[in-house]
């Protein structure tokens, strides 16, 4: 954006070293960068080694969003976080980097394309068992949540940091 301005380039470039997307900063600031490589005693790999969450652990799907997989390359972070979460368990989602649909102005200019990629993903999120589908990006997850109530699919919509803040809330 800035590639032709001498001033503003190094004010840009400045600001992204010091940019973080949310689950990237959350793991650097927990000092987790590597959560969720172990079993957490609340997943479902491991049910009984916590009795508190052991008998209704929340089961979870992650949508990668685009943005944050093709523009910023961030693949890991949110997964080993939600990995790493007491009380949760990580539903594998099929075809999890499939888009939405949504794609801010993509939906308006595109709606039987977007209606069709929905759908798509409102089936994976069924086959995967999950009951929340959470995201790191709002606009993905409300697109997602809409088509959830019209269809009244008992699947809430959480996005990360409600989800890892208290997954049973």
């Amino acid at each position: 954006l800035f590639a032709n301005d001498p001033v503003l380039l190094p004010k840009a470039q400045s600001l992204a070293r010091r940019t973080y997307e949310f689950t990237e900063f959350l793991a650097a600031l927990t000092g987790s960068p590597h959560a969720g490589d172990t079993p957490n005693p609340g997943n479902a790999s491991n049910p009984d080694a916590n009795p508190a969450t052991a008998a209704a652990p929340v089961t979870a799907a992650y949508h990668p969003s685009c943005h944050l997989l093709r523009e910023l390359g961030v693949r890991d972070a949110p997964r080993r976080l939600l990995a790493a979460a007491p009380g949760l368990s990580l539903a594998d989602l099929p075809d999890a980097e499939q888009c939405c649909g949504f794609g801010g102005a993509f939906a308006v200019k595109y709606p039987h394309i977007s209606e069709q990629m929905l759908d798509d993903k409102l089936d994976a999120i069924t086959r995967s068992g999950a009951d929340t589908i959470t995201a790191c990006d709002l606009g993905c997850l409300m697109h997602i949540a809409g088509a959830v109530s019209r269809r009244n699919l008992p699947i809430r919509a959480r996005h990360i940091a409600q989800l890892l803040d208290d997954p049973a809330a």
